[in-house]
């Protein structure tokens, strides 16, 4: 079995920057078994470790196909597909079996990127002062050596800066808390049409 060349970042390729509103993100879940009695999904299928919600990894539904969803990654060089690109390097091809597998029995659910990236705020209170922010979402693209079509939810604080999903502080707990409680109001089951993200958008000139 060949790995899908079209996932696979090329040097020519740039960053991805343009209004992608109208389209949609892809995540997955361990089994397809993933929404619970009230219709949500579960905590464990939503997230593996808390602070992935910081840096919360989804995929373009477009170039990237759904069937795309049910490759894992596997073997010694795991760690260097899953790592983001740095729009320079010429990439190594995953190899079946060795660098990947297929696991079918993972569950897919879906994000409208309009309704995630810079619509969902909300303001926190970060220390025992009193002292206030606000924190926004943003959805922004974050190639990895495997996947060119990989993007991220991020959350930006009122200065713009990105907050930092390593370390752990205690506002971090109620910003996690808040994030959680959001992505649980916007996820879709049913999939949606998916969209191609125009040549002039990733090319470079």
């Amino acid at each position: 079995m060949q790995y899908p060349e079209v996932l696979l970042p090329r040097t020519h390729f740039k960053r991805i920057e343009e209004d992608l509103s109208e389209h949609h993100l892809c995540r997955t879940t361990p089994t397809r078994n993933f929404l619970n009695a009230a219709g949500l999904i579960k905590d464990e299928e939503l997230f593996r470790n808390e602070l992935e919600f910081l840096d919360y990894s989804t995929n373009h539904l477009g170039q990237f196909e759904m069937d795309f969803n049910f490759l894992s990654l596997c073997g010694d060089n795991r760690k260097y597909f899953r790592s983001y690109w740095n729009f320079t390097d010429d990439v190594i091809c995953p190899e079946y079996l060795q660098d990947f597998e297929v696991d079918n029995s993972k569950g897919v659910f879906f994000f409208k990127i309009g309704e995630i990236h810079r619509k969902i705020q909300f303001p926190l209170v970060k220390n025992s002062k009193g002292k206030n922010d606000t924190f926004t979402a943003i959805v922004k693209h974050t190639p990895t050596h495997s996947n060119f079509w990989h993007f991220s939810i991020a959350w930006i604080d009122a200065n713009g800066d990105e907050v930092n999903p390593r370390g752990s502080s205690t506002w971090k707990n109620s910003l996690i808390a808040s994030i959680r409680a959001h992505l649980l109001n916007k996820f879709l089951v049913d999939k949606p049409v998916p969209a191609l993200i125009e040549e002039r958008y990733f090319l470079k000139s």
